[in-house]
């Protein structure tokens, strides 16, 4: 049923009830787009608000859990070291991070060496390591 200058196609009289609703939904859907712009003025885009904050802190958090370039890991008496992935960006499913065995892995440009802290500890337990086999050669020795 179309209209044409107020009245039905089939040549009926609008209404006054027809009139009445069609005036209650014109106003109606003008104050929900009015609602929606002044809604939506009043907030600030540049703000994080509270549940924005908590995402980003989850975010972090997440980040912080998991291992961080140069990180080392032994598993079942090999080195790892979690390094940046030569393969990275060749194919879709590659990550940007991966474990390497330590005797492959060489520090890249883009990527930092190995911590001080970290060097240090694995030195000292080098020399503690060298220092037991040391002492059982003695013992086996005399």
């Amino acid at each position: 049923m179309s209209m044409r200058k107020g009245t039905p196609r089939d040549d009926r009289p609008m209404t006054p009830g027809t009139r009445h609703k069609k005036r209650l939904l014109f106003t109606g859907a003008s104050l929900l787009l009015l609602v929606s712009l002044l809604i939506s003025c009043s907030m600030p885009i540049g703000q994080k608000g509270p549940a924005d904050a908590a995402k980003t802190e989850k975010g972090e958090k997440l980040r912080q859990a998991g291992p961080v370039p140069g990180d080392v890991r032994l598993e079942n008496g090999v080195e790892y070291v979690y390094a940046h992935n030569s393969k990275f960006g060749y194919s879709p499913d590659e990550p940007e991070y991966v474990w390497i065995r330590k005797e492959y892995y060489s520090p890249g440009g883009n990527e930092p060496p190995m911590s001080d802290s970290s060097w240090e500890k694995e030195r000292k337990a080098l020399l503690e390591r060298l220092e037991k086999l040391e002492a059982e050669v003695k013992q086996s020795g005399q």
